[in-house]
C-alpha cells in the first residue's frame, strides 16, 4: 500500500517518536485499543517529552475522555510499519472500498458492523474490529455512530457523504499528512525565503534587537504556528488589519490544542487552559478579548484599529514568551532549588 508523505513525517517527528509508536503500538490492549498514561510513561520517563509531543505537537495519539489511557490515532500506523499495522491497514483498506456503494444504498442509515465488513473473509473478528475502530477515528469517513463503536453491542456507523471523492484508505492518511505536516513546512520555508530587513519593517513580531530578528520562542514552535505567525507579520507590514486579527485567533487555537488537546469550545479551551496553569485568571480574560476580535474579524468583517491590533500581537507575544520561555526555566528553578527539611 503506497501512502504519500510517510517519509516526510516520519523525518519531521524523529526516529525517537517512531520507536515511542512502535512500542505503545506493542503494549496495547483492551477494546479500544490503548495504554495506561501513568504506567507507561512511569516506565519510560526517557520519552515523556517525546509523548508530549506526539500528542500535543503531532496528534499522533491521544487519551481517552477520563484522560487515563493513551490511543493511537489512525495517522500513527503507517508510521509505525511493522507486520500487524500493515495488515491493519490493509484490511482498512478492504472495508474502506465497501463504503462508496454502501453510501450510495443506504445513504446516511446506521449500519451494522457485519454489513460493513461484508467482503472480509479470514480475518479474526478482533482485528476487523479494530480496523472498523481506526476507520471510524479518520476524517471524512463517518457523519455520525454509536458510542463506543465498534465495540459495543449492535453497534452502528453512518457512513460520510465524503467518501465518494476518496477511493482509497491511503489517500485519507495522504490527505492528513499534507495538511499537518507537508504544507506548513513548505509555507514555512517558502515564507522564511523572504529576506525581511526588521530595520524598515513595520513588523511587529520580528524585532531587530536580536541577531535574526525573531523572538527566542519561535523556534520552539511548530511548523504550524511558525506558517501562521509568517502569514500574520507579512499581512500587518502590508497595513491589513482584519485577517492578521483572525490569524491570530488561530494561533491562540493552535497553541492550546497543543498543551491541553481538541474536542472543546473556545470557551472551555481556554478555562481548561487556565486550569492547567498556562495562564492566570487574568490573562485568560484578556485572551477572550483577542478571540473575540478574531471572531468579529471573521464572522462580522471588523477591522480594529492599529492601536488595538498591536495590543493583541503584544499580548500573544507575551503568552508565547511565557509558555515557551518563561515555564520552562521556572520548572528548571524548581527542580535546582533544594527541598526544604521537614523532619
Amino acid at each position: 500500500m503506497f501512502i504519500q508523505y510517510v517519509d516526510v513525517v516520519k523525518e519531521v517527528i524523529g526516529s525517537q517518536s517512531i520507536e515511542v509508536l512502535r512500542e505503545m503500538f506493542e503494549r496495547r490492549k483492551g477494546e479500544p485499543p490503548s495504554i495506561p498514561v501513568q504506567r507507561f510513561r512511569a516506565d519510560h520517563a526517557e520519552w515523556l517529552n517525546t509523548l508530549d509531543e506526539l500528542e500535543n505537537k503531532y496528534s499522533l495519539i491521544e487519551r481517552t475522555r477520563e484522560c487515563n489511557e493513551y490511543l493511537i490515532r489512525p495517522y500513527a500506523l503507517p508510521l509505525i510499519d511493522t507486520q500487524e499495522s500493515r495488515e491493519l491497514l490493509s484490511l482498512m483498506d478492504q472495508i474502506y472500498k465497501l463504503f462508496p456503494e454502501l453510501y450510495r444504498k443506504h445513504l446516511t442509515q446506521p449500519l451494522s458492523i457485519d454489513v460493513l465488513s461484508s467482503t472480509v473473509l479470514g480475518n479474526k473478528q478482533h482485528l476487523i474490529n479494530e480496523s472498523l475502530y481506526y476507520l471510524s477515528e479518520s476524517h471524512g469517513v463517518y457523519s455520525g455512530m454509536t458510542t463506543g463503536f465498534p465495540y459495543t453491542l449492535n453497534g452502528t456507523l453512518c457512513i460520510s457523504e465524503s467518501v465518494l471523492t476518496k477511493q482509497t484508505i491511503s489517500e485519507i492518511l495522504s490527505e492528513y499528512y499534507a495538511w499537518h505536516f507537508v504544507n506548513p513546512k513548505s509555507q514555512v520555508m517558502s515564507l522564511e525565503s523572504f529576506d525581511l530587513d526588521v530595520e524598515q519593517s513595520n513588523s511587529l513580531f520580528f524585532k531587530s534587537n536580536t541577531s535574526t530578528g525573531k523572538p527566542g520562542w519561535y523556534d520552539l514552535l511548530g511548523d504550524t504556528q511558525k506558517a501562521l505567525i509568517l502569514e500574520i507579520d507579512i499581512a500587518m507590514t502590508n497595513k491589513l488589519d482584519a485577517l492578521p486579527t483572525i490569524g491570530l485567533r488561530t494561533l491562540l487555537e493552535t497553541v492550546m490544542v497543543e498543551k491541553i488537546g481538541d474536542a472543546r469550545s473556545f470557551g472551555e479551551k481556554v478555562k481548561c487552559f487556565t486550569k492547567e496553569g498556562y495562564v492566570t485568571p487574568k490573562m485568560a480574560d484578556a485572551l477572550r478579548h483577542v478571540l473575540d476580535a478574531g471572531n468579529a474579524s471573521a464572522h462580522r468583517a471588523y477591522f480594529p484599529s492599529k492601536e488595538d491590533l498591536t495590543t493583541c500581537v503584544e499580548l500573544v507575544k507575551h503568552l508565547m514568551h511565557g509558555i515557551y520561555i518563561l515555564s520552562p526555566k521556572v520548572a528548571k528553578v524548581a527542580e535546582n532549588t533544594p527541598k526544604r527539611d521537614r523532619t
